[in-house]
């Protein structure tokens, strides 16, 4: 039978489609839906005819001519279901679309309490959003932590752990944008680390303590290169952050109580006028997540929406469904 060229089209916009979310390839629409449309001829009318209950689903003397009907309208529907063109064109040119140059020099700054959750936002944001934003990797003195439950810090991904004459000599250099001695240990925020995240045409994401948002907020004042919004996170209550740390189970007795203690500091600090843009109270994750997305997307009003895309998924998810479905029960009635 003639092949759909509307189907063909989309099947082809979403191959080109490139963008990863949420860790699944969402247009990896198999060769075998391009199969199931090329046997349907889709035109209008053509799925409503084959509703069940219309007449060509009433018994038929022909054997196996019920069955047939059966099949092209189980084809007809997969076909029906990705055969929504508004929403592949419009995802594809939101994602495609060039992020504004501006935005690179707006770097999205994270500031809270150990334990608070600022790796996990991050993490919830660069699942959807890695075309736009990339985590600018600090430098530290401290080891990495060994977590079994969620995954151990990796070095070049999560941190640059370096020794303390390493950090040293990078200070003596002048080679740090901002640097801190937190919680016995330092950080600190490489001019190399930043720009080779602005070089990749991306908004730089720095997570860091009070004392560095104090100390690029120095930098900007003095340098008038950069335009960053701030987001100060905060723990619902001291006790819940302690029961964090405590789950969490990365740090001794010791540096838990090291960590309560500047926390409560920094809580008190965070309450300056005009440090930071927004707060963001982790009382219930999910709902900072979104709290957290809909910020980035009034501060960068340019970015695509994500809800496209996972309808886009579900769509596909659908359709990799009916086609197991349907070999399941070809299968079944071959036997």
């Amino acid at each position: 039978m003639r092949k759909c060229l509307v189907f063909l089209f989309l099947m082809t916009a979403i191959r080109s489609f490139s963008l990863k979310v949420r860790n699944r390839d969402i247009y990896g629409v198999t060769s075998s839906y391009q199969s199931l449309s090329a046997q349907s001829e889709v035109r209008n009318g053509d799925i409503e005819d084959l509703e069940p209950g219309s007449s060509l689903f009433k018994p038929s003397p022909v054997p196996g001519y019920s069955k047939k009907i059966d099949e092209d309208y189980q084809r007809k529907k997969l076909a029906k279901i990705l055969l929504d063109k508004d929403l592949i064109t419009r995802t594809i040119a939101d994602w495609s679309r060039p992020m504004p140059a501006e935005y690179v020099d707006a770097p999205l700054i994270l500031c809270g309490p150990s334990g608070v959750g600022k790796g996990r936002l991050i993490k919830a944001l660069m699942k959807d959003y890695s075309k736009f934003f990339k985590k600018v990797v600090t430098h530290t003195t401290r080891a990495p932590r060994i977590d079994t439950v969620n995954g151990s810090e990796v070095n070049g991904t999560d941190y640059h752990f370096v020794t303390k004459e390493f950090y040293d000599a990078m200070l003596a250099d002048g080679l740090f944008l901002e640097n801190a001695k937190v919680h016995n240990n330092y950080y600190g925020i490489s001019c190399e680390s930043l720009k080779s995240v602005t070089n990749e045409q991306k908004i730089p994401i720095i997570e860091v303590d009070i004392q560095g948002a104090k100390s690029i907020k120095k930098f900007v004042a003095s340098t008038q290169s950069l335009r960053p919004k701030y987001v100060f996170v905060s723990p619902q209550s001291i006790n819940m952050l302690r029961e964090r740390l405590d789950i969490r189970a990365t740090e001794t007795e010791e540096d838990i109580q090291l960590r309560i203690k500047n926390a409560v500091l920094e809580l008190e600090e965070s309450k300056e006028e005009g440090l930071f843009d927004e707060e963001l109270v982790n009382d219930d994750f999910e709902k900072t997540v979104n709290t957290f997305f809909r910020l980035a997307r009034d501060w960068y009003p340019q970015l695509p929406s994500p809800a496209r895309i996972r309808m886009l998924q579900r769509k596909i998810a659908k359709v990799r469904e009916m086609e197991q479905s349907m070999k399941t029960n070809k299968e079944v009635g071959s036997n």
